[in-house]
């Protein structure tokens, strides 16, 4: 039985603009398809782009879906996967951000769960979540068809905005051996319910600490996670780190949010405290620096 005077501490990363600097999408289908079928693909779906790009959301969403099916329907999974691995690698290697993955490495040395929470495709991010020795990557997952052949689309939603937070939540809790039991924490559905809606799942990495599925979206605080435990249970603090509007919810539920990007007061995550005047994962109490509860924002 876990010892409820020290909590389980959780920290989940943002991959794009957060541990790396700037985008992986577009380089992603760029190197499996070519520059000139990406760009003849996002001609045609130009506005259906640019809307998305405007309005967000499940706007967005719909739009990076039907460049996905534009670009990888057909093709062979096997091939992609393998494609994307080395890509994966690449990329980080000339994309990473060191005093993100410094703050990484912190968290690792406090002995901290790690999490990377991303809306990329799980495809490239499972080699970069085994280097970085994540315990867990929750991503966005595409669809392949009976013939092992990629749809394009997605199987199960986009892994942005609220469905960063629930699935964060859902694994930090499961971690932790209970349910959300604090005030905050909303009504969960019976094991049967959960089998027949689960959608998505996280992944475990590298032989790391076992990841859980995720209920179909529903509301939901990270601060539950992190509520008042019980006897038999033990309380969970989660840290996020974040770039954009897509870490929104993650980064307004977690009990410790930074801020990484690098608009400043411009950003829509300017509330948050930045990476430099974010506790010290190392030498800070992360029950000093709990965030008041938000209210539900899913």
């Amino acid at each position: 039985m876990p010892d409820v005077s020290e909590p389980i501490v959780v920290a989940a990363f943002d991959f794009d603009g957060t541990l790396t600097r700037g985008g992986s999408v577009w380089p992603f289908l760029a190197a499996v398809a070519g520059r000139r079928a990406l760009w003849w693909a996002a001609l045609r779906l130009a506005p259906l782009l640019a809307a998305g790009a405007v309005v967000g959301g499940s706007r967005a969403d719909r739009a990076k879906e039907q460049l996905f099916v534009a670009v990888l329907e057909g093709r062979a999974a096997a091939d992609v996967e393998q494609a994307a691995a080395s890509f994966g690698r690449h990329h980080f290697q000339r994309r990473a951000r060191a005093d993100v993955v410094r703050r990484f490495e912190a968290h690792r040395r406090a002995g901290h769960h790690l999490a990377i929470v991303s809306a990329s495709p799980e495809l490239y991010l499972r080699p970069v979540a085994e280097v970085l020795g994540a315990d867990t990557l929750m991503a966005t997952r595409l669809a392949v068809s009976s013939d092992g052949r990629l749809t394009g689309r997605f199987e199960g939603p986009n892994c942005r905005g609220p469905q960063k937070r629930q699935r964060l939540q859902r694994w930090a809790t499961r971690l932790a051996g209970h349910e959300p039991t604090s005030t905050r924490a909303t009504a969960r559905q019976s094991a049967d319910e959960r089998s027949r809606t689960e959608l998505t799942t996280s992944t475990a990495v590298g032989g790391g600490k076992p990841a859980f599925g995720l209920d179909a979206p529903e509301a939901s605080n990270l601060g539950a996670a992190a509520g008042r435990a019980e006897s038999s249970q033990v309380s969970v603090v989660v840290w996020a780190y974040g770039n954009s509007a897509g870490d929104l919810d993650m980064l307004l539920g977690a009990d410790v949010p930074v801020a990484v990007g690098r608009l400043g007061r411009v950003s829509r995550l300017r509330r948050f405290p930045s990476l430099r005047h974010a506790p010290d994962p190392l030498h800070d109490s992360p029950m000093r620096h709990r965030q008041p509860p938000t209210g539900s924002h899913c």
